[in-house]
Protein backbone atom coordinates (compact mmCIF):
# COMPACT_ATOMS: atom_id res chain seq x y z
CA UNK A 1 0.00 0.00 0.00
CA UNK A 2 1.80 3.17 -1.32
CA UNK A 3 -0.27 5.53 1.10
CA UNK A 4 0.74 3.78 4.28
CA UNK A 5 4.68 4.34 3.53
CA UNK A 6 6.33 5.53 6.81
CA UNK A 7 8.14 8.97 5.04
CA UNK A 8 4.38 10.20 4.35
CA UNK A 9 2.00 12.04 6.93
CA UNK A 10 -0.59 10.01 6.82
CA UNK A 11 -1.75 9.32 10.23
CA UNK A 12 -1.20 13.18 10.87
CA UNK A 13 -3.38 13.84 8.45
CA UNK A 14 -5.80 11.33 9.14
CA UNK A 15 -5.58 12.32 12.49
CA UNK A 16 -6.51 15.84 12.01
CA UNK A 17 -9.47 14.82 9.81
CA UNK A 18 -10.87 12.61 12.85
CA UNK A 19 -10.35 15.59 15.60
CA UNK A 20 -12.51 17.69 12.67
CA UNK A 21 -15.09 15.51 12.82
CA UNK A 22 -15.00 14.74 16.36
CA UNK A 23 -15.40 18.45 16.32
CA UNK A 24 -18.73 18.73 14.14
CA UNK A 25 -20.52 16.29 15.71
CA UNK A 26 -19.88 17.74 19.56
CA UNK A 27 -20.89 21.59 18.11
CA UNK A 28 -24.04 19.31 16.07
CA UNK A 29 -25.03 17.90 19.60
CA UNK A 30 -24.63 21.11 21.52
CA UNK A 31 -26.12 23.15 18.94
CA UNK A 32 -29.22 20.96 18.82
CA UNK A 33 -29.37 20.64 22.63
CA UNK A 34 -29.55 23.82 22.92
CA UNK A 35 -31.95 24.34 20.10
CA UNK A 36 -34.53 21.73 21.31
CA UNK A 37 -33.60 21.04 24.99
CA UNK A 38 -33.05 17.61 26.14
CA UNK A 39 -36.37 16.23 26.55
CA UNK A 40 -37.56 17.13 23.25
CA UNK A 41 -34.01 15.80 21.67
CA UNK A 42 -35.73 12.23 22.32
CA UNK A 43 -38.17 12.31 20.17
CA UNK A 44 -36.74 14.29 17.18
CA UNK A 45 -35.98 11.64 14.05
CA UNK A 46 -33.02 13.54 12.63
CA UNK A 47 -33.03 17.07 14.89
CA UNK A 48 -29.92 18.86 12.66
CA UNK A 49 -31.93 18.29 9.35
CA UNK A 50 -35.11 19.97 11.24
CA UNK A 51 -32.99 22.81 13.34
CA UNK A 52 -31.81 24.00 9.77
CA UNK A 53 -35.21 23.57 7.91
CA UNK A 54 -36.20 26.14 10.39
CA UNK A 55 -33.54 28.60 9.26
CA UNK A 56 -35.28 29.36 5.64
CA UNK A 57 -32.54 29.36 3.67
CA UNK A 58 -32.60 27.67 0.12
CA UNK A 59 -28.64 27.46 0.65
CA UNK A 60 -29.24 25.07 3.32
CA UNK A 61 -31.94 23.11 1.67
CA UNK A 62 -29.64 21.99 -1.49
CA UNK A 63 -26.93 21.14 1.60
CA UNK A 64 -29.55 19.25 2.98
CA UNK A 65 -30.16 17.26 -0.23
CA UNK A 66 -26.37 17.06 -0.68
CA UNK A 67 -26.09 15.57 2.80
CA UNK A 68 -28.48 12.97 2.09
CA UNK A 69 -27.06 11.99 -1.51
CA UNK A 70 -24.07 11.59 0.74
CA UNK A 71 -25.29 8.91 3.22
CA UNK A 72 -27.09 7.35 0.71
CA UNK A 73 -23.44 6.41 -0.88
CA UNK A 74 -22.35 4.88 2.30
CA UNK A 75 -26.11 2.87 1.69
CA UNK A 76 -25.02 1.73 -1.54
CA UNK A 77 -21.36 0.83 -0.60
CA UNK A 78 -22.51 -1.40 1.80
CA UNK A 79 -25.13 -2.99 -0.39
CA UNK A 80 -22.54 -3.74 -2.90
CA UNK A 81 -19.96 -5.40 -0.72
CA UNK A 82 -23.03 -8.00 0.58
CA UNK A 83 -24.07 -8.66 -2.93
CA UNK A 84 -19.99 -9.42 -3.49
CA UNK A 85 -19.71 -11.50 -0.95
CA UNK A 86 -22.83 -13.22 -1.80
CA UNK A 87 -21.72 -13.61 -4.88
CA UNK A 88 -18.65 -15.10 -3.89
CA UNK A 89 -20.73 -17.75 -1.51
CA UNK A 90 -22.72 -19.22 -4.46
CA UNK A 91 -19.43 -19.42 -6.25
CA UNK A 92 -18.23 -21.61 -3.28
CA UNK A 93 -21.49 -23.39 -2.66
CA UNK A 94 -21.61 -24.04 -6.89
CA UNK A 95 -18.07 -25.57 -6.33
CA UNK A 96 -17.09 -23.06 -9.19
CA UNK A 97 -13.99 -21.25 -7.47
CA UNK A 98 -11.39 -23.36 -9.81
CA UNK A 99 -13.33 -21.64 -13.01
CA UNK A 100 -11.91 -18.77 -14.38
CA UNK A 101 -14.38 -16.04 -14.16
CA UNK A 102 -14.20 -13.32 -16.43
CA UNK A 103 -11.88 -10.79 -14.03
CA UNK A 104 -9.90 -13.65 -12.92
CA UNK A 105 -7.38 -13.28 -16.31
CA UNK A 106 -6.30 -9.54 -15.90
Amino acid sequence: MPWLKPDRKTIKHLTIANLFTILEYLLFFVATVLYYGHEYLKTAGYPVMNMISYLQSPIFERIEILLISFFMFNVVFAVSLFLLMFYGALQITAGKTLEKTAGSDI
